[in-house]
């Protein structure tokens, strides 16, 4: 089992979205009045993995604010820069509270020690 999908864009996205429309006139009519969607392939690794769960979290304004002040403070997204950053140092960037915590518990997340066994 893989967790990473090929990207379904370009020509494939092309066919898979004809193929649909031809089942769905809704979606026939979408696609005639405004076209495919641009493409929206990320790169599979950490910092992609980060940017997905940060975007989700807070609004599109916060988002990129966010996303700005860590790239200034760490440079490049890997796991080993995210662990090495204190609490403080989240708060200070901007990052929310609650993903940040275990919720059942309030206390800072364990989850990211199983980052160090991902790839950078």
């Amino acid at each position: 089992m893989t967790l990473v999908q090929p990207a379904l864009e370009g020509k494939t996205l092309k066919a898979a979205l004809r193929a649909l429309a031809r089942q769905d006139p809704d979606l026939a009519s979408a696609l005639a009045d405004v076209g495919p969607p641009p493409p929206r392939g990320r790169p599979a690794e950490f910092a992609s993995l980060l940017d997905i769960v940060l975007a989700q979290q807070v609004s599109t304004h916060s988002y990129r604010a966010i996303a700005q002040r860590l790239e200034a403070t760490i440079g490049v997204c890997t796991p080993a820069a995210i662990l090495d950053l204190g609490e403080s140092h989240f708060r200070e960037i901007g990052f929310p509270r609650r993903p940040m915590q275990d919720r059942s518990t309030s206390r800072p997340s364990r989850c990211c020690l199983t980052m160090r066994r991902w790839p950078s």
